[in-house]
């Protein structure tokens, strides 16, 4: 058998973000056989271990990816390449590039991938071809492959799990002043845009009921944050956080009551699972398979929301056991 290592292509920009955590934690986890991450994006990265620091080739920019797999196209023969990318619009990228390795593989974090017109669709069947595994995270994915004629597709998911992380001295006392004046501490997060549902969030904590508890939101991304600051502007129960690292968010949900998750669209929530692996209760959307623990609701629901999220058990959710979350990890690339 051929022993090759895997190429990872792309991205750690920091504020943190969905391919962001797979990728660094997946890049620590599988360090040994991981030959490089080319990370093809402009700007800072997340900090990771020391230890990785080397397998880290920050490229940055598309063009200079494309440089890249030129010069290296002959070596590394027996190597995989996986290609990570948030939406499907990423995989015009690969249509540039040369075949580089013994096999490609490709994961699309995105949980609605939308094809617009008859000629996308034609580009994004070309391009998928070019891949000898497509990895698919939830039944919309799937049904959207199958559509566009993949055939080699393997169903998984995109976690790789945390450790509880240790409480800095800034952390701790940001949570314990908000304890000091709520009875409890909801903390959710997400992009700016409509399919993470803030305002759903926002609209109860405004709200008498809830005027004694505490949401903490934090925003990375793209979306019109203005909007979320108008909205939240007389509240004093509502925090906003923007642009955080992995390590401060967990922090702060590890020592939180609940992490509220009412996506329109997902593909699993990373933070859901985090969140319950740290002993938290975690109140999400039915809108994909969650992780095993997740007090669930349809998101057309909105009552049913509410009294969950109000009267949520003191309990720190259930108990969950390996057989049930091992399907839920990312067993790496194959």
């Amino acid at each position: 058998m051929r022993k090759g290592k895997v190429i990872v292509v792309g991205g750690i920009p920091n504020p943190i973000g969905g391919v962001t955590i797979f990728l660094s934690r997946l890049l620590q986890r599988d360090y040994r056989s991981i030959r490089f991450l080319l990370d093809c994006y402009p700007g800072e990265k997340v900090k990771i271990s020391n230890h990785c620091d080397e397998k880290v080739l920050a490229l940055g920019s598309k063009v200079n990816l494309i440089t890249w797999f030129y010069l290296n196209v002959f070596k590394f023969n027996d190597d995989i390449v996986f290609f990570n990318f948030s939406n499907i619009h990423s995989l015009i990228l690969t249509l540039f590039l040369p075949k580089l390795g013994r096999g490609w593989r490709v994961m699309l974090h995105h949980g609605d991938l939308a094809v617009d017109s008859f000629l996308m669709r034609l580009i994004y069947r070309v391009s998928l071809r070019r891949f000898d595994v497509v990895y698919s995270l939830s039944n919309s994915q799937m049904e959207l492959y199958k559509k566009l004629g993949v055939k080699s597709l393997i169903r998984t998911k995109s976690y790789v799990n945390a450790s509880k992380p240790s409480i800095s001295r800034d952390v701790y006392e940001f949570v314990a002043k908000l304890k000091k004046g709520h009875n409890k501490i909801f903390v959710s997060s997400g992009f700016a845009t409509s399919i993470y549902n803030h305002e759903l969030n926002i609209d109860l904590f405004l709200t008498d009921e809830f005027k004694d508890y505490c949401l903490v939101i934090f925003l990375y991304g793209s979306g019109d944050r203005n909007a979320l600051r108008e909205r939240t502007m007389q509240a004093n129960n509502i925090i906003i956080m923007e642009d955080c690292s992995e390590v401060y968010f967990n922090q702060v949900l590890s020592m939180s009551d609940c992490y509220l998750r009412p996506t329109l669209v997902d593909s699993f929530g990373v933070a859901v699972a985090d969140a319950i692996n740290f002993g938290v209760t975690a109140i999400c959307s039915s809108v994909c398979d969650r992780y095993p623990g997740a007090v669930t609701f349809p998101s057309w629901d909105v009552l049913m929301y509410h009294d969950i999220v109000l009267n949520y058990s003191e309990k720190k959710g259930r108990t969950v056991n390996e057989e049930e979350v091992i399907k839920y990890l990312f067993p790496g690339v194959v």
